[in-house]
């Protein structure tokens, strides 16, 4: 099956958590990943991005990324081609984490 030259992002409670919540470090390092992941969301794809499979049976195709300090979970759609973030965690300055989950 021949992969999309792009994937839709969807995700807003995600999202609006980052906006919301994030450092601008962690802010600009997510959304460089998330640009990155709209090429190629696959641990194939790009290798120095760290992409791994998440084995979680209730997330199929289900993977996650790393940026600054932080993690996020996604899932590509198998049927479309649309990335759905469902998990976020950074570590602050004070080494204290954030998460947002769905």
């Amino acid at each position: 099956m021949r992969r999309p030259r792009w994937y839709y992002i969807i995700g807003p409670g995600v999202l609006d958590y980052v906006d919301g919540f994030a450092p601008n470090d962690v802010y600009n390092a997510f959304y460089d990943l998330i640009e990155a992941l709209q090429v190629g969301p696959y641990p194939d794809d790009d290798l120095s991005l760290g992409v791994l499979e998440l084995r979680d049976p209730s997330k199929p195709n289900g993977f996650s990324a790393p940026f600054n300090r932080g993690l996020v979970a996604y899932q590509v759609m198998l049927d479309q081609p649309v990335i759905k973030l469902v998990d976020v965690f950074w570590m602050d300055d004070d080494g204290e984490g954030l998460d947002y989950g769905l």
